[in-house]
């Protein structure tokens, strides 16, 4: 019988981690969360440390001479995550909310700090790129134990903003998002520099790629009884005690004194709606809703390629609708409608975008094509044969 060597490994993992986390560094950052004067900056300092902590141990222990084959399988996999970002969840998590209790105390809010929610979802994806169906040679997904893993932590802090925004606009306080770029970021996050008033605030500001080093900060604030037309009212906050009287605002700063704002969110709602919907409207839309988010990795047909997960496919413009699809009676029988039924020509579509893609190895952006069709989505991502890439 084959030796199970998922304990064996964990328990180093963790043994070197809490080793690389009993730091200077770190006992500063929580000592300021012990005295109540942590902040979210300093939130994000502690979720990067404990990354970068993981990441090396993961690193270190995760290797080929360890794993059965020098593969890591489905089963090693999820033992070994769940154990290792949970634990990196519930530790950063603690910190941004004692971090978000310092700032309600130090506003007057008498409301307790919310603490992020464990996301499965995203555990079980960073699980399935890590292992694939039958096992991935760890040479090959290494780069997954790197910074991905940093970068989950740092998510643990933008999710406890978003709650705790949503937990205090819903107690009648005014929620102001502040996303800041980090010196010499990408163009998607200067695009997404700003302030925003919650719940107008697109969902990309509390997203974020490999090596996004942005932050997001947040404060609450009571409203005055000017702010809610003269009129002051009690609230309970949901699934709390009575809060201290204050005013409630009922109608929200106009958007056009944002301009910048405005257009985010409503090319947030032009997004939306190319993912529920066919591309017909494409002329209207913006540039930047040309795009769409990969959450999970999209294999590139009959090559060893995949679209990085965490990235946006940009560009997006179709090339061919209907009977102009030379493959469109392959597609309509092959892919049939949730209820049994076969599409029509016209529902599919033949798209093109571009897109950074790997082969765990080596990285590059490249033109990519597939075919899309309502209630059918995105299918048969692949290369394009024979052309000039543009």
């Amino acid at each position: 019988m084959e030796k199970d060597v998922a304990p064996g490994i964990i328990e180093k993992v963790n043994k070197d981690f809490e080793s690389k986390i009993d730091s200077s560094a770190i006992h500063v950052l929580e000592e300021k969360a012990a005295n109540g004067a942590a902040t979210y900056e300093d939130a994000y300092k502690y979720a990067e440390k404990i990354g970068e902590a993981r990441s090396k141990a993961l690193q270190t222990h995760v290797t080929a001479e360890a794993l059965p084959e020098g593969k890591i399988y489905y089963n090693i996999a999820d033992r070994l995550m769940n154990d290792s970002l949970s634990t990196d969840h519930e530790m950063v998590a603690e910190y941004a909310a004692k971090a978000q209790q310092a700032i309600n105390e130090k506003a007057g809010i008498k409301l307790k700090a919310q603490k992020a929610e464990l996301e499965q979802d995203r555990i079980d994806s960073f699980i399935n790129g890590l292992c694939g169906s039958e096992g991935n040679p760890i040479e090959d997904v290494l780069w997954k134990l790197g910074e991905p893993v940093v970068t989950h932590a740092r998510t643990v802090v933008d999710s406890t903003i978003k709650k705790n925004a949503e937990f205090q606009h819903k107690a009648g306080l005014k929620a102001t998002i502040t996303r800041k770029a980090a010196p010499r970021c990408c163009d998607w996050c200067t695009d997404l520099e700003g302030d925003y008033t919650y719940p107008n605030v697109p969902r990309e500001v509390f997203q974020r790629h490999d090596h996004c080093k942005c932050t997001v900060d947040y404060e609450g604030k009571k409203l005055k009884a000017y702010e809610s037309g003269g009129k002051a009212h009690s609230f309970q906050a949901p699934d709390e005690g009575r809060l201290e009287t204050f005013t409630k605002r009922d109608t929200i700063e106009k958007l056009n004194k944002e301009k910048r704002r405005k257009e985010l969110v409503d090319q947030q709602k032009q997004i939306e709606k190319i993912e529920k919907t066919p591309f017909y409207s494409f002329k209207s839309l913006s540039a930047a809703a040309r795009k769409f988010f990969v959450e999970d990795e999209k294999t590139i047909k009959n090559t060893d390629y995949y679209i990085m997960p965490g990235t946006y496919v940009t560009g997006v413009k179709v090339i061919s609708t209907g009977d102009k699809i030379r493959e469109v009676d392959r597609l309509i029988n092959t892919y049939k409608l949730p209820n049994g039924e076969l599409t029509k020509a016209r529902d599919w579509y033949k798209v093109r975008g571009r897109a950074d893609v790997t082969d765990g190895v080596r990285t590059f952006s490249r033109e990519i094509h597939w075919y899309q069709a309502e209630n059918i989505g995105k299918v048969e991502f692949k290369f394009p044969s024979n052309k000039k890439q543009r």
